[in-house]
C-alpha cells in the first residue's frame, strides 16, 4: 500500500509505501551442526515497515534522489528439536524473537546532480550522494553485530553528440572517503561470524557510453 504526490508544481514527485509481509518454511543454514552445508526450515518470519523516494529537478542544473527505509523484522516461529542426552526430544522456540540478519532497521541515500547550463561548459555534469545503513544483526542467532557505516560516492560526466549518436564518457568514484565498513555476513552457508564480507575501499571506474 502506497501513496504518490507531487510538490512545486511537479518539480519533486515522492513515493510513500508501507508493508507488511509475512513468510512460512524458510530454508536457512542450520548452525546447530557441525556440516556448515547443512540447512533446516524455519516456521515464519515477518517484515514490516516503511519506504519514502524523492526525487526531481529542483532547478534547470540542479537534480536529486533519494530514499529512506525503515525496516522491521521478527522470526515469528522457530521450533528446533534436540536430544537433551538422555533420550529425551527437547522443543525449543529456537530464534523466535529475533531479528533478520543483514537487514539495518534504517537505511537511505541521497544523491545531487549539478548539470553546467553555460555554453563554454555544457554537456559536463558533477554529482555526489551519501549512502547509510544502521546497525544489522550478522545472524540469524543475533550472537553478533554489523555497525552501521555511511559510504561516500561521486562522479563527473561529459555528453557531446556527433550528429545523430551521442557519447557520455563517465568517472564514478566509490566510497570518497575510504570508509572501512562491512557489507554484509554469509548467512548462506558456513558460519556467519567468520565469512563476513568487507565493504570495497575507494574505487575509481571508468565508462564510454554511445547512444545511437
Amino acid at each position: 500500500m502506497g501513496v504518490k504526490t507531487e510538490f512545486f508544481n511537479g518539480a519533486l514527485t515522492s513515493t510513500l509505501a508501507f508493508f507488511h509481509l509475512t513468510k512460512s518454511n524458510i530454508l536457512t543454514a542450520d548452525l546447530s551442526t557441525l556440516d556448515p552445508t547443512d540447512q533446516r526450515v524455519v516456521g515464519e518470519q515477518r517484515s514490516r515497515g516503511i519506504e519514502l523516494d524523492i526525487s526531481g529537478q529542483l532547478s534547470e542544473s540542479i537534480s536529486l534522489i533519494g530514499s529512506y527505509a525503515f525496516t522491521g523484522t521478527e522470526v515469528l516461529e522457530d521450533p528446533q528439536q534436540f536430544d537433551d542426552g538422555t533420550g529425551n526430544i527437547v522443543t525449543t522456540e529456537g530464534n523466535a524473537g529475533h531479528r533478520f540478519a543483514n537487514v539495518p532497521r534504517h537505511a537511505g541515500s541521497l544523491f545531487a546532480k549539478y548539470s553546467f547550463q553555460e555554453a563554454s561548459l555544457r554537456g559536463l555534469s558533477l554529482g555526489a550522494g551519501v549512502f547509510a545503513a544502521s546497525q544489522r544483526q550478522g545472524d540469524l542467532e543475533n550472537s553478533f553485530q554489523l555497525p552501521g557505516y555511511v559510504r561516500l560516492d561521486a562522479f563527473a560526466a561529459y555528453e557531446w553528440k556527433l550528429g545523430p549518436p551521442r557519447i557520455t564518457a563517465q568517472l564514478n568514484i566509490e566510497n570518497l572517503s575510504d570508509k572501512e565498513y562491512f557489507e554484509s555476513s554469509n548467512i548462506g552457508e558456513g558460519i556467519p561470524r567468520f565469512s563476513v564480507f568487507p565493504g570495497a575501499p575507494l574505487t575509481v571506474l571508468g565508462s564510454i557510453r554511445l547512444e545511437y
